[in-house]
């Protein structure tokens, strides 16, 4: 609101920021002010000391999210995903079936793939099977951030604090191989994403 005031008063535009966009202004001024406080090794911090290729990542990573967005191609996915959850039975019990489906889904690619990328590319669907008003969707972000976070635990690959975690193993001389972690990854997933799905469960019977 504040902002939006500023802006307006100010600089006499009538346009409207949404929440996201101040997010970002935010962070511009932010920006700003280090360089301008850093005076001379403004240049040195902006070509040395930033990790540009992470940025880059990122920001590609988030528009190919929005350009599945915008071509359609998540809406596509959404109503595939409802398609073949039509079989439960009641809106509700099909709700419920699309949190365990989005939950478990992220976790088995997250295993494999780094979460981000995985959650970045399915926010859309999930947003897309949101506006349909099914009971029980408001939850589904919940379901695919759940589903990311304890599924990076299933490979030793799926999360690069596993492959921290690895490396200083090995330097104590203890080497733990892909099968390895699996015998222990794979309980550990699903007792973890267990505990949710059983909140849900008692949310939905309450």
């Amino acid at each position: 609101v504040l902002i939006n005031y500023m802006v307006k008063n100010v600089f006499g535009w009538s346009i409207e920021l949404e929440p996201h966009d101040v997010l970002v202004i935010i962070a511009m001024i932010s920006a700003a002010l280090v360089l301008l406080k850093s005076g001379y090794r403004a240049r040195r911090i902006v070509e040395e000391s930033i990790e540009w290729w992470s940025l880059l990542f990122f920001m590609f990573l988030f528009a190919e999210s929005a350009a599945l967005s915008y071509t359609g191609v998540t809406d596509r996915l959404a109503y595939l995903i409802l398609h073949h959850s039509s079989f439960s039975t009641g809106k509700i019990l099909q709700g419920l079936w699309l949190n365990i489906v989005i939950m478990y889904l992220t976790a088995f690619v997250s295993g494999f793939i780094d979460n981000m990328p995985i959650i970045v590319a399915l926010s859309p669907i999930v947003s897309s099977i949101m506006t349909l008003g099914l009971p029980y969707t408001e939850s589904l972000p919940w379901s695919l951030l759940f589903g990311g976070t304890m599924g990076g635990n299933l490979t030793v690959i799926g999360s690069t604090a596993n492959i921290v975690a690895a490396g200083i193993l090995e330097r104590h001389g203890i080497r733990v191989d892909f099968t390895n972690w699996l015998r222990i990854g794979v309980p550990t997933v699903i007792a973890t994403l267990l505990i949710p799905t059983m909140w849900m469960i008692i949310g939905l019977a309450l």
